[in-house]
């Protein structure tokens, strides 16, 4: 096989590209497809036919819609139609990219076999909705600025305005539509010429010699929101109730416990009081108002139970609203949560009071 070296890049002299661009692997080519419109247009010259490029092509494609090609279990690169004219085809990535070009294809006679001349575009959804988007920028823009010319009352909100606008333009050029066409341009279009070589390269190669994965994409998806949801959880279980014990309600059930009368003829003498992680617990406040719910594992000398304390905060006070022990047996016994809230809600009293007369 005889190899051109060009400009550093290294590729098959049996298969051709042109289109204008840089080599696929140059530091240039890279920058300039982040930037570029998301629009593109080259030629792929292969010594295969007609009749073996659409084979080769229909090897690395799974028939269908992108969407549908998820459901299934598949190891293809791309998903679409293959017809012996042409093709059009979308590659199969495992995120969300409404910028995903649609490469569109049309088989030709080349000088030693077939000619493939290939057009990338955006979705047509896509399309519709930056048109409609940057117009609605740039009426914004000639709006703020007419308005300014004409204004007689000179200001810098007016040129921060329209600069606000051209910074969204850039951010949606840049971050959201030609960045991320450009990127997948690049990988589509190296994968379409790695398919189309006399000798497919190792991602084809691979393609062609390996069997369909077990699970579908929709299913490793799922299952790795799934994975990422279990992790987040088990750090949320891990992370949490040590800061539930150092907070302040914590603390204020942990005293009510210990000095209610009724938890000590249950349980006796309490040796031990700590966290309870099954039992469930919430703490939520802005502001002066707020919620707590504990659940605290008592162990006395007669006994063990677990007390479930119901809290609520009023005026940057913490108030228990309701309490219970639940014993080993299953026995629910109601504790002095009543007047233990009424005791906690004087300072509320004389706290609203001193407001109203600041207040006048």
């Amino acid at each position: 096989m005889r190899v051109v070296v060009w400009a550093g890049c290294a590729y098959d002299a049996t298969m051709a590209s042109s289109g204008g661009d840089a080599p696929l692997n140059s530091s240039g080519g890279w920058l300039r497809d982040l930037i570029r419109p998301p629009s593109r247009q080259f030629v792929i010259d292969t010594e295969l036919s007609a009749a073996e490029v659409v084979e080769r092509l229909r090897a690395i494609v799974e028939p269908g819609s992108v969407f549908l090609a998820g459901l299934r279990r598949t190891n293809k690169l791309f998903a679409g139609e293959v017809s012996p004219d042409g093709f059009k085809i979308m590659r199969l990535i495992y995120y969300a990219n409404s910028s995903l070009p649609v490469l569109i294809g049309r088989f030709e006679t080349g000088p030693s076999g077939a000619r493939v001349q290939v057009t990338m575009r955006l979705m047509r959804f896509t399309q519709i909705f930056f048109r409609i988007w940057f117009g609605f920028l740039a009426l914004f823009f000639a709006t703020v600025a007419l308005a300014t010319v004409f204004s007689s009352r000179k200001n810098g909100v007016m040129g921060l305005l329209m600069l606000g606008a051209v910074a969204m333009g850039a951010f949606g050029y840049l971050l959201i539509l030609a960045g991320p066409f450009g990127l997948e341009a690049r990988k589509a279009r190296g994968l379409l010429e790695e398919a189309l070589q006399t000798t497919p390269g190792p991602r084809i190669q691979k393609i062609l010699a390996s069997a369909p994965p077990r699970l579908s994409r929709l299913a490793k998806y799922v299952l790795a929101i799934g994975g990422v949801a279990i992790a987040v959880s088990v750090l949320v279980s891990i992370v949490m109730p040590p800061l539930m014990v150092r907070s302040e309600p914590y603390h204020i059930a942990e005293s009510f416990v210990r000095s209610d009368p009724v938890v000590q003829d249950e349980l006796g003498a309490i040796s031990g009081i700590e966290f309870e992680r099954s039992g469930g617990y919430n703490l939520s406040y802005a502001g002066p108002e707020g919620s707590a719910r504990f659940a605290l594992r008592v162990e006395g000398t007669r006994g063990t139970g677990i007390v479930f304390v119901t809290m609520s905060r009023h005026l940057r006070v913490w108030q228990i609203r309701a309490a219970n022990l639940r014993e080993p047996s299953g026995r629910i016994v109601p504790l002095q949560a009543a007047t233990a809230a009424e005791d906690c809600s004087q300072p509320v009293v004389y706290i609203d009071r001193l407001f109203r007369v600041l207040n006048g």
